[in-house]
């Protein structure tokens, strides 16, 4: 979910981008760590974005009280970066095969940035009319669905790192590791352990 125009709350109290960006895959993962523990070197990817800019990650704002769309799913997609770090950590040290990779895929031309729709922010409708005027700032949605293929894949691929396009600074071209892999929220160990434990308080997992 990409920057409604208006604040929705699950009926679990969560706004809507943290609940379906970050939390659910949380959920799907932790649930299905069972089976993924007793399979042959699993690999988890979490699709991360050229869009994580640079949010500052607090820990009051699930429920989205301060509405500002481009922050939220910025921050979302963050938090998704960080976690894969964070649980890549718990399974090395807990000795396991299951591997947590992510990836990014750059610009893709699809159809989920739209221009004339009231249902997105602004900034969204802005994004799509500048992709109309400049084309080739976007690449086709099967090369952008390399970083994830990579990541899921090739022998490779590390775990705790994120794929994402080799040019342009992370918006086209091939697979290789991203240079935000050198965000500082990567490499803060407390504020990893901090977003585990409130992932797990949140969800209940």
């Amino acid at each position: 979910v990409m920057m409604p125009a208006k604040r929705t709350l699950t009926r679990d109290g969560l706004e809507l981008m943290w609940a379906v960006n970050y939390f659910a895959g949380f959920i799907l993962t932790i649930e299905l760590m069972p089976l993924l523990l007793r399979s042959d070197h699993a690999r988890v990817v979490n699709v991360a974005s050229i869009a994580m800019g640079r949010p500052h990650l607090t820990f009051n704002q699930f429920d989205g009280h301060d509405y500002r769309p481009w922050t939220i799913y910025t921050t979302t997609k963050l938090a998704q970066a960080m976690m894969v770090v964070k649980l890549n950590q718990l399974l090395t040290e807990a000795g396991q095969s299951v591997t947590v990779t992510g990836s990014s895929p750059g610009l893709a031309a699809t159809s989920l940035k739209t221009i004339s729709s009231r249902k997105t922010a602004w900034l969204m409708r802005m994004g799509a009319l500048s992709f109309c005027l400049l084309p080739f700032l976007r690449q086709s949605p099967d090369q952008a669905a390399l970083p994830a293929l990579y990541a899921a894949t090739d022998p490779n691929a590390q775990g705790g790192v994120i794929y994402a396009p080799h040019a342009w600074r992370g918006l086209r071209g091939y697979p290789a590791l991203w240079a935000w892999n050198q965000r500082p929220e990567l490499h803060d160990q407390k504020l990893l352990d901090r977003l585990y434990r409130a992932s797990r308080n949140v969800t209940g997992v």
